[in-house]
Order: C-alpha cells, then sequence, then structure tokens
C-alpha cells in the first residue's frame, strides 16, 4: 500500500484507476483525512495524502477510517 513509503498515495495515481475528485468520497473518507492530518498522523496536499512518521507507527489502525 503507498501509504507505506515515503511518496504515499498520489492523487493521479487513483484517477488512473477510476477514482477522481468527483467520485473520490465514494472511496475515501475525505473529513477522516482532515482529522488524520490536524492529528498529524497524515499530510494531505494537492498530490495526494501520505502517512507522517508518527503516522506511520499506527497506520493499521489509521486505514478503517480512511478507506469505505
Amino acid at each position: 500500500m503507498g501509504l507505506r513509503i515515503n511518496e504515499g498515495v498520489k492523487w493521479m495515481t487513483l484517477a488512473e484507476h477510476g477514482i477522481n475528485a468527483s467520485n473520490r468520497e465514494q472511496f475515501i473518507d475525505m473529513e477522516a483525512l482532515t482529522r488524520q492530518s490536524n492529528e498529524g498522523l497524515l499530510i494531505v496536499d494537492d498530490s495526494g495524502f501520505r502517512t507522517t512518521p508518527k503516522g506511520r507507527i499506527v497506520l493499521d489502525s489509521l486505514l478503517p477510517y480512511l478507506v469505505k
């Protein structure tokens, strides 16, 4: 999974697989991404999202909240 590596998950890669800005909410809990970002566990930006060093430690517990 891309979250286990430094580059994370790229929006462009998701779009290549049919998950784009218009349907992203069907697959990814964007509110959860924001919450985890505010807690310092994820970095969410224009390129995508990735874990911080703190987030990688607890990644397995984050995943159920991020993916619908």
